[in-house]
């Protein structure tokens, strides 16, 4: 891995209203195990400094550091000087700063694209790097799933006006760019829950003994679907089948939901347990508070 210094210039044009506040992002598809997934993943759009063409980025709160593909920068010229510590100007939308503080995101030459052929001109095509929540410590990250819009806020001066009234917050925890909260399971709490947007096709990860005991199975049954995902670069197995119970955040109740085992390559990941986005992208507006360390969800229908 490389490193070089970026500055992150957040731009909107304001917080004075909601309309202002918020910038749209785009939905990437993906077919795993013969099923396509219209919404596998968050896009947010990216501009560098000096490249008049747009680019996007994975949004994804489960990332704990933000990450540029080294490969994808080279093919559509994006200069990276990866032998000293020069600065890439790059922007993000959802945010009212005019510039922030330099930052560190790590470049590193692997992406499961860009050795495939040509890119698109499509948000698929253009992908250039993970936008992870060392980007979101200290602010709020506000996520409009059925409306296709985020903000990313420094307080909450403007948060009542972009929220419903009726927004449910249940207690979070910030820790080493890592966000976590509990959901309950039935009557039981898991706690230490990482929220992880990036996992837009599944609604709860967790280890293999978590897995068997939320679900009542062992893996071999029938009813159990077994696929192959992309994660960091290769493809890893797992196993989904629904909990035995519903899910509940706060107010927000999803029954017997799917619950998905996911064979990590990295140890650091096998005992994780993730909640991802499935569950919210009909119906839900998100926030991630990372300042006052809570979470919310509210039915926008």
């Amino acid at each position: 891995m490389r490193q070089i210094t970026i500055i992150l210039m957040l731009l909107s044009a304001g917080l004075s209203a909601s309309a202002q506040t918020f910038d749209t992002f785009e939905w990437a598809a993906a077919e795993i195990s013969g099923k396509v997934y219209a919404k596998a993943a968050i896009l947010v759009p990216v501009e560098f400094q000096g490249v008049s063409k747009r680019f996007y980025a994975q949004l994804d709160t489960g990332s704990d550091a933000t990450i540029l593909y080294g490969r994808c920068l080279r093919k559509h010229d994006v200069p990276v000087d990866s032998a000293s510590d020069s600065t890439s100007s790059f922007r993000w939308y959802g945010h009212a700063l005019k510039a922030s503080p330099l930052q560190k995101a790590m470049v590193i030459d692997w992406d499961m694209e860009a050795d495939t052929g040509a890119a698109s001109e499509t948000p698929e095509g253009l992908i250039v790097g993970t936008i992870g929540l060392d980007l979101i410590v200290g602010k709020i990250l506000v996520l409009d799933f059925p409306a296709t819009k985020y903000a990313v806020l420094d307080d909450t001066t403007h948060l009542s006006s972009v929220l419903p009234a009726d927004i449910d917050f249940v207690d979070g925890a910030v820790s080493y760019n890592k966000f976590y909260l509990s959901v309950l399971l039935g009557e039981d709490t898991v706690q230490a829950v990482r929220y992880d947007c990036g996992s837009s096709t599944a609604t709860l990860m967790l280890p293999r003994d978590w897995w068997e005991w939320a679900t009542g199975y062992k893996g071999t049954e029938p009813e159990v679907i077994r696929d192959s995902v992309p994660a960091w670069g290769q493809y890893v197995h797992c196993l989904t089948a629904p909990a035995k119970h519903e899910m509940k955040i706060g107010k927000f109740r999803v029954m017997n939901p799917p619950v998905t085992f996911v064979d990590w390559p990295d140890p650091s990941l096998a005992t994780g347990k993730f909640l991802g986005s499935a569950a919210f992208y009909d119906s839900c507006i998100v926030v991630v508070d990372c300042i006052h360390e809570r979470f919310g969800v509210a039915l926008t229908k």
